[in-house]
């Protein structure tokens, strides 16, 4: 297990507190037994106490994060609750192409959820665009793709756009490829 910097300065704290109240609580441990007094043992109990607050911080920090049994531990980036859809982009500029040339413009769509994503839909804002994209589900921390071909039929500046609709929002993704058709030479 490996401690972060903000475990440490807790850790570190405390041990401080701990440290500078030793009087007290050497007063309190050796007050039935004055024959303890002695300067030596006053360092071994106070190395003894130091090991002990040591042990005793390291171990209750170690079983917080402890998995339950069952329970599989997820890296930090994929705590999230169901799942969450993350898009490499959302725009796609294709620049000039050739007339009756199709370009094909592709999306990654990442889960970075701990439940499968599902596309329920992705819907071109016209015929001229075909969308490609698989059903099955997305698991945890995988990619899928979506791609969608222009058919580049008709000359001039196009602007179309794709929704994409998941189990991870109730809010569609709006996916955008621009670009112009320009004609054979």
């Amino acid at each position: 297990m490996l401690l972060s910097w903000r475990d440490l300065h807790f850790i570190y704290k405390d041990l401080h507190f701990v440290y500078n109240h030793l009087p007290v609580i050497n007063m309190c441990f050796l007050q039935p037994c004055p024959s303890l007094h002695s300067k030596k043992n006053h360092m071994k109990t106070k190395t003894i106490l130091m090991t002990a607050a040591i042990l005793g911080f390291c171990l209750s920090a170690y079983c917080q994060d402890a998995p339950k049994q069952g329970e599989v531990k997820l890296p930090t980036e994929l705590k999230k609750n169901g799942p969450v859809a993350r898009f490499d982009k959302t725009e796609y500029e294709f620049g000039d192409l050739i007339q009756n040339s199709p370009g094909t413009a592709t999306f990654t769509l990442t889960n970075d959820g701990n439940e499968p994503l599902l596309i329920s839909s992705a819907t071109a804002s016209c015929g001229c665009t075909n969308l490609s994209y698989s059903r099955d589900p997305v698991l945890p921390g995988k990619s899928t793709s979506i791609s969608a071909t222009y058919n580049a039929a008709a000359q001039g500046n196009f602007f179309k756009s794709v929704t994409v609709r998941t189990n991870a929002s109730d809010q569609p993704v709006i996916l955008q490829i621009k670009g112009k058709v320009i004609p054979k030479s």
